[in-house]
């Protein structure tokens, strides 16, 4: 192969150093000098040139080789690719690039005159090749001709490739918008519409379409928009696509060239789509434009909508979706227009507008009255297509039928209002009817489009709701092939993806369903439940599956329904309320009798319900799936269970709940082996449901019996061997601890003791076991492998008894106070005794894995909120000794990740401390004596944690050598801002000890670190950094009483800290908003910024403010600067809020992200026009 053909083919294969070639070829120059007679510029262009001539002469020597030129196609492809990414560049940016080259060049010593003459040589090569580029996309007479019997006349070149093709007119597309508003109109005006009958149609409409595409990047000049609206919107609509559309449409299905004449038709409407969308063209527009070339586009339209084509109909439903969009949007401007004459508020601000009210009104009247005539036409039109949906159903053509959905999904969207107000008088039946079968449809690909344009026309005036309810329900059972049974009809996506659409969408128009008929829609859901739980002798295996679907309806509206529900016994007060808001929010004139109605058929559905379950379970237990889901529904009405007045139903609940629990332990576990692939989980669901029930009806479950079963759930998960591995996930353990101590926590105080012990001695011996065992493999061989597994399993038992000490201490805090006042012992603090020493030996031995310092961090945090005052110190030092040994050990492994968990405990530890360590500090700079011990060693102990936190501190050069404190500085920096909110008197009083013995003050050495992380690409490390700079800035102008001179000592000081760095900061974040941090941390950079601003003089803030934005990193130009720092001053010392700063920054980064071409430059033209725009009006 040649040289550019054989890299383009390499680069096909993958390769790296072909790869990079094309990439740097596409972005910079190289001054060559091979021929020192003739040096030259090489780059993109000259490639270019290079390749095509390649390609022509392979493709002329292969000529005699039939279907030889789709051996090229991919290189042309790739060529044409890396063409339009230099094509992005404007003639200036091309020229700026070329002198870049020469003043880098080391053999070039040429004067100004051979400069330019290099230069305008580059801009001839880039003329010519895109002249090359459009004669042969619009001229085939390039291309070879391969001749048949059948067919005489078909190009073989592999330039005729249709993606090849589309490839290379966005070439000629984008250098025609990239060289400015001249060159664009004149591709329009003087190539393409004085030839427009002469020319190949798909290539017409493919470089019309990239116009289009290239007119919305933010790269694109100045008056390029406003030229495709005032001087080529009208003439291309009317005289080049409307008749290449209608053209098409009567050929797209016919003929030998068919499949060419139908990628033909859908380019044309992608075409369309995109100069509607670039000049937010409303739907009359279009049709008046095409009225003026006496085209119906109407009529077209619903031609086209009978295209098997799913190319076309794919166009055809974005088109219309753009237009629609921008209809709806203009009824919505026009009504507000017509509200504002009609009450009096616009005739004196019409102006030019019109010369008198009345030919306003007119104006308003005709457009609506033309708006509604159209779509009355699409209605028709789409409607008609309903019979045309069931053949291609019949056919299995499921692709039409999605288009044809979403065609109507549009249409309904768009004239909803109309069809709510039945304006329409019926013509919208037909519609609706292909929306109903469309629903029916087996893809939910199709039948989700359906829901999606039914759920806002469901009302309940409509009566919508009795039809489309029947279609969702059925919809809502899982299919057969996704759970292992036989079935004629596969379903087309996965259980993720139908949980996602069940979870989702049919959520959302079962809502609509209910609220549009709650009574209907209960009674419906009741019905089917107690239908499929009394089929006892010879269920079908789809039975359970029926009724999880059933069960899942009801559960969709359970917020709702339950709310309803519960007025059954509510005060007139409250129905009254719920009367008012319903009222309100369905634009309903109900009456207090309907609500107290309503709420009764609530109540007893519901109860219904229930009541069916506990009758007749079996078929809600014989399936994981449906056991779940009881379980689910019963935690979701929780509530109304325990309050209805329905005789029976807390009881009958409360059994099932229990009963499912049972059932998930044992039996439920073999069946869940054939559902590896679905995330359910009975056990978490009935454990969830109980604690959902007990939470509202705790003495319900203190009877022996329910104890017993839920003891014997909690044993059965330590029941397997410690090699095997655990049935029981992690979370349904965490959802069962925390259920069974609630049901604890409403015991008899005598009975916690032995209580919680029972629950945590199976959790406790699981961990002394795994300890022994970790430590029994020490240096061993087969510890590589069974250390992980046993350290996991540690870890989430760890875990594990942390909720289970949390959940209780919460439940039962008040009373377990009072008992122990009256000298009793306090049952976690006993749980705490027992297991102390087995969680200090792995503190001191297994810390160092990152799993095990998370759960120790997490089990030492609840040991902590165990002493809410300061006067349990003995306890409070046992917990921070571990912890430091956890830091030291840490520190001084290889590995520190583990560190981050237990700097979270630290900051707990500050939380709940730091006002007692700070009071402590305050008295002894005040010369006060402290007599309370226990408050010194509190004020010990936070010292000592948090000065072993800031030897993790790096400093800066080694910052900036490293990124290994990625982990580690978040969680530092929230540290320090916890520090500053909570204890700023002790931690401006800290400091270490340096390895050469002097003090280094901590607060000191922490700004300094966190100004340097301001520029950190990692989020987390940037953000926190941020927040802590914020936190002391506040501190420093944090006003203060005169006679406080400790508050005002400390404000000073940190004030003499930051100060001085503010220029720095100022800079660095106007640095990060030209695009140099990463998105997620602009907001915090603005708050910052508003921060230092707003807390400095008006002078002192245009001065830093200046400074910054002189950077050359800001590249938007002087008037979008200057507008930008008016835009900032108002923000800080304005009226303007702190969001519209947080907005200008998102659009300063956006506006300087660049395009992918070399060039390096920033937004312009257009996007800058309004970005000033949009600020200069503030």
């Amino acid at each position: 192969m040649d040289p550019a053909l054989s890299i383009l083919d390499r680069a096909l294969g993958g390769d790296t150093g072909a790869l990079s070639f094309l990439e740097r070829t596409a972005s910079i120059y190289v001054y060559d000098v091979t021929n020192s007679a003739q040096p030259k510029i090489c780059g993109a262009w000259d490639f270019l040139s290079q390749a095509l001539t390649e390609i022509e002469r392979y493709d002329r020597i292969s000529s005699g080789n039939v279907g030889s030129f789709a051996k090229l196609d991919g290189h042309v492809q790739l060529l044409a690719t890396m063409a339009r990414r230099a094509a992005k560049r404007s003639p200036a940016s091309d020229q700026k690039l070329v002198e870049i080259c020469l003043a880098n060049a080391a053999h070039y010593h040429g004067s100004t005159e051979q400069a330019g003459y290099l230069i305008n040589l580059n801009h001839q090569l880039r003329d010519r090749e895109m002249g090359r580029l459009a004669a042969m996309v619009f001229d085939y007479s390039h291309h070879r001709q391969f001749n048949t019997s059948h067919q005489p006349q078909i190009y073989q070149s592999p330039f005729c490739n249709p993606v090849a093709m589309e490839s290379m007119c966005a070439v000629v597309a984008t250098n025609a918008i990239s060289t400015g508003p001249r060159e664009f109109v004149s591709l329009v005006t003087e190539w393409i519409a004085p030839s427009i009958n002469n020319l190949p149609a798909y290539a017409v409409a493919s470089i019309i379409c990239h116009l289009a595409t290239e007119i919305k990047s933010k790269s694109a000049p100045d008056g390029t928009q406003e030229a495709l609206s005032t001087k080529l919107f009208d003439p291309v609509i009317s005289r080049i696509l409307a008749p290449m559309f209608q053209e098409a449409v009567r050929e797209s299905d016919a003929g030998d060239g068919r499949v060419r004449n139908q990628r033909t038709a859908a380019m044309i409407l992608k075409a369309l789509e995109g100069w509607s969308a670039a000049t937010a063209c409303s739907l009359v527009r279009v049709k008046q434009l095409c009225q003026n070339a006496n085209i119906n586009m109407i009529e077209v339209i619903s031609d086209a909508m009978y295209s098997d084509s799913e190319l076309v109909m794919d166009a055809l439903s974005e088109f219309l979706e753009t237009l629609l969009r921008r209809h709806a949007e203009d009824e919505v401007a026009l009504e507000g227009l017509g509200m504002g004459v009609a009450g009096g508020f616009l005739p004196k601000k019409l102006g030019t507008l019109s010369n008198s009210l009345n030919n306003f009104e007119q104006y308003l009247t005709t457009e609506i009255s033309e708006r509604r005539a159209i779509l009355a036409e699409l209605i028709s039109a789409v409607g008609l297509q309903r019979f045309r949906f069931m053949d291609r159903l019949s056919n299995g053509d499921t692709d039409v039928c999605r288009c044809l959905a979403s065609i109507a999904r549009s249409i309904v969207i768009a004239s909803q209002t109309e069809i709510k107000s039945g304006k329409l008088e019926g013509s919208e039946r037909g519609l609706i009817d292909l929306l109903l079968k469309s629903a029916t449809h087996p893809s939910i690909h199709v039948c989700g489009i359906a829901f999606e344009a039914l759920i806002p026309i469901i009302t309940t005036k409509s009566g919508l709701a009795t039809q489309v309810l029947p279609i969702v329900q059925g919809k809502a059972i899982i299919p057969p092939s996704l759970i292992g049974i036989s079935s004629q009809d596969e379903c087309d996506v996965d259980y993720h993806e139908f949980e996602r659409f069940r979870e989702h969408l049919l959520v959302d128009i079962l809502l609509h369903c209910y609220t549009s008929n709650r009574s209907y829609y209960l009674e419906s859901c009741a019905t089917a439940v107690e239908e499929f739980c009394s089929i006892l002798s010879s269920p079908t295996p789809q039975t359970p599956y029926q009724l999880e679907a059933a069960l899942f309806c009801l559960g969709a509206v359970s917020i709702d329904a339950s709310k309803r529900a519960l007025l059954v016994s509510a005060s007139p007060a409250a129905q009254e309320a719920a009367l008012k808001a319903c009222n309100l929010r369905n634009d309903e004139s109900l009456g207090i009798e309907n609500i107290a109605n309503d709420s009764r058929i609530h109540d007893e559905q519901l109860a219904r319900t229930i009541h069916a379950l506990y009758k007749g379970p079996s078929i809600a237990t014989s399936s994981p799936l449906s056991l779940s889901q009881m379980c689910i529904l019963i935690g979701k009405y929780a509530k109304w269970i325990s309050q209805t007045p329905s005789d029976g139903v807390l009881e009958y609940s409360a059994t099932l709940a229990l009963k499912a629990f049972d059932q998930a332990a044992t039996a439920c576990q073999e069946k869940m082996q054939s559902f590896d692939d679905i995330s359910i989980s009975p056990f978490a669901d009935a454990a969830t449901a109980l604690r959902n029930i007990l939470s509202r009806s705790p003495h319900r479950f203190t009877t022996a019996e329910a104890l017993s079963t839920l003891e014997k759930g909690w044993k059965s998960m330590y029941n397997s061997s410690l090699d095997d591995r655990l049935k029981i996930s992690m979370e349904d353990r965490k959802a069962l601890c925390t259920g069974i101590t609630r049901v604890l926590a409403v015991l008899p105080q005598d009975q916690w003791i032995s209580s919680l012990s029972h629950l945590s001695t199976p959790t406790i011996e699981c961990i002394e076991v795994v300890t022994k065992r970790a430590d029994e493999l020490k240096g061993k061989v087969d510890s590589v492998i069974l250390i992980p597994q046993i350290i996991e399993r540690m870890s989430e038992e760890i875990s594990v008894l942390a909720i289970a000490i949390r959940t209780f201490n919460h439940a039962t805090i008040k009373s377990t106070s009072d008992a122990t006042g009256n000298g009793s012992e306090n049952p976690v603090r006993a749980v705490l005794h027992r297991v102390w020493p087995c969680i200090n030996h792995i503190a001191t031995t297994y810390c160092l894995h990152e799993n095990i310092s998370s759960s120790l961090s997490e089990f030492l945090l609840v040991a902590v909120s165990l002493s809410e005052t300061h006067e349990n110190v003995h306890l409070l030092t046992k917990i921070c000794e571990t912890a430091v040994t956890m830091i030291d050990t840490i520190s001084n492994s290889v590995e520190p990740k583990a560190i981050e968990p237990i700097l979270g405990f630290v900051k707990g530890v500050i939380d709940a401390f730091g006002h007692t360590a700070d009071a402590v500090v305050k008295i002894s700079s005040a010369g006060c004596a402290n007599e309370n011990k226990d408050a010194r060693q509190v004020r010990d102990i936070v010292e000592q944690l948090t000065c072993r936190v800031f030897r993790q501190l790096p400093s800066n050069e080694d910052l900036m050598r490293s990124g290994a404190q990625v982990e580690v500085l978040p969680a530092i920096f929230s540290i320090c801002s916890a520090c500053i909110q909570i204890c700023p008197f002790l931690f401006l009083t800290l400091s270490i000890e340096s390895d050469d013995s002097q003090n280094t003050r901590l607060f000191l050495q922490s700004v300094n670190i966190a100004i340097s992380s301001l520029k950190d690409k990692h989020i987390d490390v940037a953000r926190t950094a941020m927040m802590f700079i914020k936190e002391v800035v506040l501190l420093s102008i944090r006003e203060t009483d005169t006679s406080n001179q400790l508050q005002k000592t400390v404000s000073t000081e940190c004030r003499n800290v930051i100060s001085h760095l503010f220029d720095e900061i100022v800079a660095t974040l106007i640095l990060g908003a030209c695009g140099n941090l990463p998105r997620e941390a602009l907001d915090p950079a603005a708050t910052l910024l508003h921060c230092i601003l707003k807390s400095s003089s008006v002078v002192e803030a245009e001065s830093m403010l200046n400074q910054a934005m002189s950077q050359d990193c800001f590249r938007l130009g002087d008037h979008p600067r200057k507008v930008a720092m008016i835009t900032i001053g108002k923000c800080t010392h304005g009226d303007k809020s702190l969001s519209l700063l947080m907005d200008l920054f998102d659009d300063m980064w956006t506006m300087h992200q660049t395009d992918d071409n070399g060039s390096g430059a920033a937004a312009g033209g257009d996007h800058l026009r309004l970005f000033t725009q949009k600020y200069g009006d503030k």
